[in-house]
């Protein structure tokens, strides 16, 4: 019997028990400091905005990133639009139709609802909504390894601060 391989987009393999530890999540104190970043908006200037905007588009967001988040947190219209985009994307239940009647196309169809299970999906969906403000979100995808094949056991959402 072959090993199955989990390979990247390149068709590198994947070390499988890099998969089984999470990302370090920010903490109090250290490297991912809930609390230790500069303000962006205080004093935001047209000049610093450009600058913020530009060091983004060359893949240095964190600023961005920053001034992001203090939007949401100050702007309490701005954070109401944005509350209402999740709202309506999170209360869609999601429905899964096989693509064919034959069997194989049933049988993938049942083992997808086991995937999208509601305690879950909706941890990923949340998460994934944090793109709204910023272009982008991270989720963290966590597994179930104790059986043969693998399940997605909690998706957590990363704050992309610290991704870069």
């Amino acid at each position: 019997m072959r090993k199955s391989i989990i390979v990247d987009s390149q068709g590198n393999p994947i070390n499988t028990e890099e998969l089984k530890t999470g990302i370090d999540e920010a903490q109090l104190t250290g490297m991912r400091n809930l609390w230790s970043y500069d303000s962006i908006a205080s004093g935001l200037t047209p000049i610093k905005l450009a600058a913020v905007l530009e060091a983004a588009a060359q893949g240095q967001p964190h600023d961005f990133f920053t001034l992001a988040e203090e939007m949401e947190e100050r702007d309490l219209h701005y954070a109401c639009e944005l509350s209402k985009r999740k709202l309506a994307v999170s209360g869609i239940e999601p429905i899964i139709e096989s693509a064919t009647d034959d069997q194989r196309g049933v049988n993938i169809a049942s083992e997808l609802r086991q995937l999208i299970t509601p305690s879950i999906i909706s941890d990923l969906i949340d998460g994934c909504l944090d793109g709204l403000g910023k272009g982008y979100s991270a989720v963290e995808q966590n597994w179930d390894t104790s059986s043969k094949q693998w399940m997605p056991k909690k998706y957590i959402w990363r704050d992309p601060r610290f991704l870069h």
